[in-house]
């Protein structure tokens, strides 16, 4: 058996050097989110070892190097812990940390070292034949059940930690728009699409382990998977070139409502926090939220803040002097919907007063959007769409005079 390079060996290769290269890029970044960067460089670099054991599986460079078969293992169950961390450390707006008590989050990687043991214990041309031969070796049987079991255990471990991750997202969302009234840079689109990866290559993992070997698609799923993740490391190389801050640009923004959240007060002296059963215990009450609800929309009708398009909950509690807890309450409660929607419905009804004012008849879509308070024409559309049923487009010629 000699060491052969075909096409597909030498794009693993490239891949795994790549994947180093990205992650040593992010550990060496001046600025964003530095635990961030480290959670990511860590997968990256895990990542990039299967790739550089898979060519030299698929190369037969493991004849020459036997010590390193499968040793990169036990390193995956790091995946669903490290992923979820990343995604803590992007939303959590610089105040996650890595503590002792997180540290639990790593036994299984112990574990899938302790049940790969056996393995790792067998004489070269035992592995060798294991791996290639695709037989079981005699002595190897104690080998065989560890690995099964191993692989058992990671596709149970990624699985919940992808729900885990999955489950941050859809909060960070849904924090976003009680604080925001704009989703532009914060909304971690990057981070979502990386989990979409995750799950891509959860279910390819499924296809190899539990696809019948009469099917013949797991050395397809396989390789598919590994060419999948060099695809990744490209084209997150070619992103962070072309926008530097696209892993942690959303720091800045997450932090600004953190700083002012700290120097509003609720009128006792203390600055308000957050409440486990967010309204259950504040003192605010419906008399006096029905007062400061008046006093909300006459200051939205004549101080007209949603034209900033960078306003946010504390910063509009602040301009009227109020707590950000009482704000939040009454807009959720009064009003029944959350910050983000309560602004664009005040934009999107600026707009349709520019586009209905004939004076505007020749300006532009992204003008429009613009003035009345949108950071994007993308989000502008959106937004219009949800509250009006129709385009800005539909809705302009739908005010034109008919011929």
């Amino acid at each position: 058996m000699e060491p052969v390079l075909n096409l597909f060996s030498i794009v693993l290769l490239l891949g795994s050097a790549h994947g180093v290269f990205l992650a040593m890029a992010l550990l060496h970044a001046p600025t964003g989110n530095i635990i961030g960067h480290r959670m990511l460089a860590i997968i990256i670099v895990i990542l990039a070892l299967d790739l550089g054991n898979e060519f030299l599986y698929q190369s037969y460079y493991y004849v020459q190097v036997p010590y390193l078969i499968w040793i990169d293992d036990p390193l995956e169950f790091l995946y669903g812990p490290l992923a979820l961390f990343y995604v803590q450390a992007l939303t959590s707006a610089g105040k996650f940390q890595i503590t002792l008590q997180k540290f639990w989050h790593f036994i299984p990687v112990v574990i899938a070292a302790i049940l790969g043991m056996p393995f790792y214990l067998l004489d070269t041309a035992t592995k060798l034949e294991f791996i290639y031969a695709e037989i079981v070796p005699q002595g190897a049987e104690l080998a065989l059940a560890g690995q099964e079991l191993m692989v058992l255990m990671f596709f149970v471990q990624f699985a919940v930690y992808l729900i885990l991750g999955i489950r941050e997202l859809i909060l960070h969302a849904r924090r976003i728009r009680e604080s925001f009234s704009y989703t532009e840079h914060i909304n971690l689109a990057w981070l979502r699409n990386f989990y979409l990866f995750l799950m891509i290559m959860y279910l390819l993992f499924a296809v190899i382990v539990f696809t019948p070997e009469s099917l013949d698609i797991s050395s397809q799923a396989n390789d598919l998977l590994y060419l999948l993740t060099v695809i990744m490391f490209y084209a997150m190389g070619y992103q962070g070139l072309r926008q530097p801050a696209i892993f942690a640009r959303v720091q800045a923004d997450l932090d600004e409502p953190a700083k002012h959240n700290n120097t509003v007060e609720d009128g006792t002296g203390t600055a308000p926090t957050e409440k486990s059963d967010k309204y259950k215990t504040s003192a605010l009450d419906n008399e006096t939220s029905q007062l400061l609800l008046k006093e909300l929309l006459d200051y939205m009708g004549n101080e007209r803040p949603h034209l900033n398009c960078k306003l946010t909950l504390p910063v509009l509690a602040l301009q009227m002097g109020i707590s950000t807890n009482y704000l939040s309450q009454i807009v959720n409660e009064q009003l029944n919907v959350n910050f983000f929607d309560f602004v664009n419905q005040y934009r999107i009804n600026e707009a349709r007063q520019n586009l209905a004012n004939p004076d505007n008849h020749k300006v532009n879509i992204l003008t429009i959007a613009l003035n009345a308070g949108f950071r994007s024409k993308t989000a502008f559309y959106t937004a219009f769409k949800k509250h009006t049923g129709a385009t800005p487009n539909q809705y302009r010629k739908s005010l034109a005079p008919m011929d």
